[in-house]
């Protein structure tokens, strides 16, 4: 599973984890320095605890169950050279006897330069997950609007290099959404919500995008995906959404209901252009009654 599917609370859990290792690491790092310049300089006089410092952070990198998730991510794979480096350096200056030699500066400076640059490759690490979590909105768990245009782009570049490809954006709005938050109120709305778009992004495939627009109106991508396919796949969700009850904390509850407008991403417009006219369906859809689906037409402009 890609990082990307998990939960915040999830990716939160990975970045405390990650920075738990990063300290891990710096503490053996330092009791090293320490050991080499005090000595005695031997890998079996080396503490023991110390030990434990380098051996949970390698525990974490190979076999610790929350890295699975982060294996994909450049600066994941740029730790393991530098790791093995840092390895072969310090048994090299552990293995040095106290008083015989001075530390010879080369092997120094590489450890030095190698524990640095695993330094670096982790602050990455942290950056790229934490670039993630900022993509994800926290309410519903699905992807924000960050990146969203740059994703939508190389998709309708996909399209233009493949003959006979489609793919199909959808904007997708809860009708009379204000009237569960006046009844109910926003908390309740916000589990509404919540269970409403669990319901979706369980009809949609794998590689299906989604992400929340504003408000109650969230954004669909269909890849290799034709209006017509696209329709069935929506008639399916909206049916689904129709024929719900969603049970609030209160006992009551509540039912939703969904507008669609759809637009094929092809060459002639801009993504930002497609965005648009699947608004213009979408407010067309509305205008017919809300609960249900409207591709665009070239005159509806």
């Amino acid at each position: 599973m890609p990082l990307s599917r998990l939960t915040p609370a999830e990716i939160s859990d990975i970045i405390a984890q990650l920075e738990q290792a990063k300290h891990r690491y710096n503490g053996w790092a330092k009791a090293l320095l320490s050991q080499i310049a005090c000595g005695p300089r031997s890998l079996a006089a080396f503490p023991e605890d110390i030990h434990c410092g380098w051996q949970d952070f390698e525990t974490w990198y190979t076999g610790d169950s929350t890295t699975r998730f982060l294996n994909g991510l450049p600066a994941y794979s740029g730790i393991a050279k530098h790791l093995q480096a840092v390895r072969t350096y310090a048994s090299i200056l552990l293995g040095q006897p106290q008083g015989a030699s001075p530390i010879e500066q080369s092997v120094f400076d590489a450890f030095m330069e190698q524990s640095h640059l695993l330094e670096w490759q982790m602050w990455r690490l942290h950056q790229e997950v934490r670039d993630i979590l900022s993509a994800i909105d926290p309410l519903t768990g699905v992807s924000s609007r960050k990146g969203m245009i740059s994703r939508l782009q190389q998709e309708q570049q996909r399209v233009r290099r493949t003959p006979d490809s489609h793919c199909v954006i959808g904007m997708m709005d809860f009708d009379h959404f204000k009237e569960i938050n006046d009844t109910y109120g926003h908390q309740a709305g916000d589990h509404v919500l919540q269970a409403a778009i669990s319901f979706v992004v369980g009809w949609l495939r794998n590689y299906d995008l989604i992400y929340r627009y504003g408000g109650e109106e969230f954004l669909i991508c269909l890849p290799a995906t034709s209006l017509k396919q696209a329709k069935k796949i929506l008639e399916r969700v909206k049916n689904g959404l129709e024929a719900m009850p969603i049970t609030l904390d209160s006992g009551a509850e509540a039912r939703v209901t969904a507008s669609f407008g759809i637009s094929l991403l092809d060459d002639s417009a801009l993504v930002e252009e497609v965005i648009a006219r699947c608004d213009k369906a979408l407010y067309q859809a509305k205008q017919n009654g809300r609960n249900q689906i409207v591709a665009w037409r070239p005159e509806q402009d």
